[in-house]
């Protein structure tokens, strides 16, 4: 019974551990990207505390195309975040003082210019687990 409470108890606390370790970047973010077509494009990204994220894409110019990806991620010096996607593809982020998290470039750098604040995925809410 003691090894049963030990379980529960283990089951409880680590995805919290596991939270806290990752500079609360765990949770749901929501973002509308501009695209160099003038159109914009949704994306709804979910970082589990478990290292794993769903990320859905649609294009507001067309509703039919939407698209669900899922992988793994990584956290360094508890802001940037690297997406590896299940298929092929790699995304870089960086978590901002606000809590939002900044879409970067291929090589890893921050968007500038006037688009800068387009580039940005706001957190909707925090997940324990």
């Amino acid at each position: 019974m003691a090894a049963l409470k030990k379980f529960f108890l283990l089951a409880i606390i680590l995805p919290l551990l596991c939270s806290c370790m990752q500079g609360n970047i765990a949770g749901q973010y929501f973002g509308i990207i501009p695209l160099p077509n003038g159109s914009k494009m949704e994306i709804e990204l979910t970082l589990n505390p478990d290292y794993t994220f769903s990320i859905q894409t649609i294009y507001q110019d067309n509703l039919d195309a939407s698209f669900k990806d899922s992988g793994t991620y990584g956290i360094t010096d508890k802001k940037y975040i690297t997406l590896r996607y299940q298929g092929d593809g790699i995304k870089f982020l960086k978590k901002d003082d606000d809590g939002s998290l900044n879409i970067l470039t291929v090589d890893r750098k921050e968007i500038k210019g006037p688009l800068r604040n387009s580039f940005k995925l706001k957190k909707k809410s925090n997940l324990l687990f």
